[in-house]
């Protein structure tokens, strides 16, 4: 059932024209042709409006004498109480006591709910607020409006659909600004269906310019946009559209609106192919029409996305960089759940984005990437590949915060609840899963010789005096295996993509060599002479920086860096290296995430 309120701004006038403290007003609503002249605006919009409550708010200097007189009933006695009123109101100010400012608030109700006669029949509340020049004038304010608002509409039913209509004509500029943005929290805290449909302003200052009209204007898009307002702060701050959205009918046919509606249905069910394809339509999308609170605030929401999704799955010709960068779109999906305080969410997209990355590099047939089975066996190489290399700090680091993810999954899934005491070193649940998703794209920047199995190598350490390690794609002879790797030697040969020109896809690639060298050398014990070998098919720009890194993860050993040339090897002149803080540089290059694309790298052993 609907409910019709009006709110009245009551001010303190000057008595213009014998009683009436506002001079008689042609008033009018927008185009219409009908007009109602008094000396309040109040007439005009109560039969507007034909509300069944009026709240009336003023201060104790408003003219409550005055809106007595206009609709007291027909009675021979009716000056004792318009007087009384009027005597009260000299009486009082902006420093009475807060008990006579309410017993006078109780004669008004008692007086008007008696004597007036408004058509309708409606039932009417005075609110007496203070003048509102002090915080603690405004903090009372909230209180006796909260106060009245929550008394009044109790007598309506938890069902109905109260529509708040609201005059700010008169009064104190600055009361019926903050009575407004009161009622609009208020209502948000009530447990009834209230919306504020209407913001009536009588223009009394442009009616000698409209042949003595007072046009009533209609501010509802203050609502609206206060409105929009609560719908993007609840997207930037949650992600979640549910706000802005409802502002919309389901019905509604504007493209946009569909694919948001989609979007957020898409990201309630973790649905990947959905989101995926919904985000591509928004921010492919051009938004048509003139500037106004909804279309900046659509231009806002297509904004963050574009900003905070930036990677979407791409659709390459080749089917593991297609599944590379599916991984990294769910990455992406993991941290703007996060962001956004969806934990529980994050920590699932977090780990299957790291399958959906893992089966890219250990399943062979690109059709099973999405099969259950083939994604778990990837998963249980990389943990065998965890236990072999386990010195590899990162690794050991995935495998300490993924124990710690594991459980914020199991709860958030299977509605868990977990207990115990908590450890020294506690990290929330928040920390924990911004942690891991760190570590992952970490882990996801390693070229894939970082995750193959070195079999050919034992768990014990072996002692071996002599070892190569060539870095080419070149072909070698019998004769040139005897030859590099020396008597009693072991020779390893990396092979992969080496060419580049960028200085941070160069130091990638050159901390890949390294930490390459470091697992395999961590394997032998014993003084070992090691031979960094580089082929002529290396850029100097690669061999050099690369050489530099080496040296700075590996100082312990006695490393030669050597040039292989025409079958003869020779020292490598270092005359070209950037000037870098070499331990800095490892340290951030850990973190960065270079968007380039997979590059094949093999280590295998030569004799």
């Amino acid at each position: 059932m609907n409910r019709k309120v009006l709110i009245l701004s009551i001010g303190t006038g000057k008595k213009a024209e014998g009683d009436y403290p506002y001079s008689t007003a042609a008033y009018r609503f927008g185009d219409e042709e009908k007009i109602i002249e008094s000396p309040f605006v109040a007439e005009a919009l109560i039969e507007k409006i034909q509300p069944e409550l009026i709240i009336m708010v003023g201060t104790v200097k408003s003219a409550w004498d005055a809106f007595y007189l206009k609709y007291h009933k027909e009675m021979e006695d009716f000056q004792k109480p318009w007087k009384d009123i009027e005597k009260r109101i000299a009486m009082l100010d902006k420093d009475s006591d807060d008990s006579d400012v309410m017993n006078f608030q109780n004669m008004l109700n008692m007086q008007y709910a008696e004597d007036l006669v408004i058509k309708g029949n409606p039932k009417v509340e005075v609110c007496l607020i203070p003048y509102g020049l002090t915080e603690d004038d405004l903090r009372s304010s909230y209180r006796k409006i909260s106060g009245c608002l929550r008394d009044s509409l109790k007598g309506f039913g938890e069902n109905d659909s109260i529509e708040i209509s609201f005059d700010i004509t008169h009064s104190f500029r600055s009361i019926p600004i903050y009575n407004l943005v009161v009622i609009d929290y208020c209502r948000l805290l009530l447990s009834q269906n209230i919306k504020i449909n209407h913001v009536f302003y009588g223009n009394l200052d442009v009616a000698r310019e409209n042949n003595n009209i007072a046009q009533i204007v209609d501010l509802k898009d203050i609502v609206d946009i206060l409105e929009t307002t609560r719908g993007i702060s609840e997207f930037h701050n949650t992600g979640n559209a549910t706000t802005f959205l409802s502002r919309y009918p389901l019905e509604e046919q504007d493209e946009f609106i569909q694919q948001l509606r989609r979007f957020q249905s898409a990201m309630q069910m973790n649905n990947r192919g959905a989101i995926q394809s919904t985000l591509e339509r928004l921010l492919r999308m051009e938004l048509q029409g003139d500037s106004d609170a909804l279309m900046d605030a659509k231009a806002t929401i297509k904004e963050k996305l574009q900003k905070e999704i930036p990677d979407l799955e791409k659709d390459c010709e080749d089917a593991i960089e297609r599944q590379i960068s599916k991984a990294k779109f769910q990455i992406h999906l993991a941290v703007w759940c996060l962001k956004h305080g969806q934990i529980g969410l994050a920590s699932a997209i977090a780990k299957e984005g790291f399958r959906s990355f893992l089966v890219a590099i250990y399943e062979n047939d690109t059709a099973k990437y999405e099969d259950e089975k083939a994604r778990r066996r990837a998963e249980q190489i990389f943990a065998s590949l965890i236990k072999k290399a386990f010195s590899n700090e990162l690794f050991k680091e995935y495998s300490e915060i993924e124990n710690k993810a594991r459980l914020i999954r199991n709860m958030y899934a299977h509605n868990l609840e977990m207990l115990g005491n908590e450890p020294s070193d506690y990290m929330d649940d928040e920390q924990i899963i911004r942690k891991y998703i760190n570590v992952i794209r970490e882990i996801m920047l390693l070229e894939r010789a970082a995750f193959v199995m070195k079999e050919e190598l034992s768990d014990a350490p072996i002692e071996k005096k002599n070892i190569t390690f060539f870095i080419s794609n070149l072909d070698f002879s019998p004769e040139d295996i005897v030859k590099l790797s020396g008597k009693d030697g072991v020779l390893y040969q990396l092979t992969g993509n080496f060419f580049s020109k960028e200085k941070d896809r160069v130091r990638m690639i050159s901390l890949l060599i390294a930490r390459e060298l470091e697992d395999l050398l961590g394997k032998y014990s014993g003084d070992t002479d090691v031979k960094v070998m580089w082929g002529t098919d290396i850029a100097s720009v690669l061999s050099q920086n690369a050489s530099c890194f080496i040296k700075a993860y590996i100082s312990e050993k006695n490393i030669h860096i050597l040039k292989w040339r025409e079958s003869k090897m020779e020292p490598l002149k270092m005359d070209f290296v950037w000037k870098i803080d070499l331990e800095d540089e490892c340290s951030q290059l850990q973190r960065e995430v270079l968007e380039e694309r997979r590059k094949m790298y093999t280590l295998r052993k030569l004799n």
